[in-house]
Order: C-alpha cells, then sequence, then structure tokens
C-alpha cells in the first residue's frame, strides 16, 4: 500500500483546532484512494504529545517523510516544519502535492519545484473543492504509479 505524509503547521498555528480537522480529512481521502496517511498531529502534536523532545519529533517525522510515497503539504499557513518536510521530500525524490487557499500568497520557492517532483499544486476556494481536487489528483497519480 501507498503511504502518504500529510504536512501542515502545527506550531503557532492560528485556528489548530480547525487545521487539525482538515489535516484529518486530507486523511481520510488518501485512505478512501487506498493510500495510507501518516497525519503527524496524531503522533506527536505539540500540545497533546508535549512530552516528546525535540529531537525525538525531528527524526520521527523526518523518517516518516523520507519513507513515504508522498508528501502533501499544506501550505495556506507559513511554517518552518513544513518547508522542512518539503525540502526532505524534494532531496529524497518523494513527489509532493502543495494544498492551499487561492486568495494565500504562496512563496515561489515551493511554488517552483520541478514539475516531476511537485505533481499538484491544488490552489483551493473551500474545503469541499480542496477534498475533491486532491481526491482526483490522488487516482491520477495512483494510475501513473502502477507500472513501477
Amino acid at each position: 500500500m501507498r503511504r502518504a505524509y500529510i504536512s501542515g503547521a502545527l506550531t503557532q498555528a492560528p485556528n489548530l483546532e480547525e487545521l487539525r480537522n482538515f489535516y484529518e480529512k486530507v486523511g481520510e481521502v488518501c485512505r478512501s484512494c487506498g493510500v495510507e496517511p501518516y497525519v503527524p498531529h496524531q503522533h506527536s502534536d505539540p500540545v497533546l504529545n508535549a512530552e516528546l523532545s525535540p529531537e525525538e519529533v525531528y527524526s520521527r517525522d523526518k523518517n516518516y517523510v523520507v519513507s513515504s510515497d508522498l508528501l502533501i503539504a499544506y501550505v495556506g499557513v507559513p511554517s518552518l516544519g513544513v518547508g522542512m518536510e518539503i525540502a526532505y521530500a524534494d532531496e529524497h525524490n518523494v513527489p509532493i502535492f502543495l494544498l492551499y487557499p487561492c486568495t494565500q500568497t504562496i512563496s515561489r520557492m515551493v511554488r517552483g519545484l520541478p514539475k516531476e517532483k511537485m505533481l499538484a499544486e491544488i490552489a483551493f476556494s473551500n474545503e469541499e473543492e480542496a477534498l475533491r481536487r486532491l481526491r482526483d489528483s490522488l487516482w491520477k497519480w495512483l494510475k501513473s504509479t502502477r507500472s513501477e
């Protein structure tokens, strides 16, 4: 089974509960397509798992990123951790999907990833559109990887 790492801001994120719910819905879309999601806040949330050291979180999350088949990054909230996860995915040839509200201005550095690495850039108007377009992109990606 293919595995996807769901990357998104947690530390200092506004509306954290709303973001957690969105990340979980992204995970549900993955699961509905036969892709096993890893949703970091369910394992190393800065509030819910405050006992984990920064070193433990770094090691765990980096290992999950580089061993995943896909990184789905919500970049609608600036985050150093998300930027690091995108860079690790890029460095280890893990394909990347970007998700963000179309009202946000996103770093050109992130949007400039080579197209062979950034397989989908999903700028959305609402959550329903985001999840629908993500599902479509996942099916397209899965179809393209069947021969591998």
